[in-house]
């Protein structure tokens, strides 16, 4: 039950420390697109149809690596939760 423990809690570890380090080195950095203009209605718009394109293919990124890097990483950490959750309402009841 020990290992099932700490399997569980090193696997919700490493879920955290790659998603922390995913944001912290490839993150999006969306305070480059300020879009500072607006038309006649009050919506912002982007400066120059440069900006847009730019500002789509980062968005696109994002999803990509969303759907490639952010499912495994909540599935890891899921199962991490679950190894770690049994063992210790066990531990707990057992008493």
């Amino acid at each position: 039950m020990f290992l099932a423990w700490l399997i569980g809690l090193c696997m919700m570890v490493a879920a955290g420390g790659i998603f922390y380090y995913y944001h912290v080195n490839y993150g999006i950095p969306y305070e480059k697109f300020r879009f500072e203009n607006s038309n006649e209605f009050g919506i912002l718009a982007p400066k120059d149809w440069e900006e847009y394109q730019n500002f789509n293919k980062i968005e696109i990124k994002a999803q990509i690596e969303g759907a490639l890097l952010g499912k495994p990483i909540a599935y890891m950490f899921v199962i991490g939760m679950i190894l770690f959750t049994i063992p210790t309402l066990k531990f707990l009841f057992k008493i």
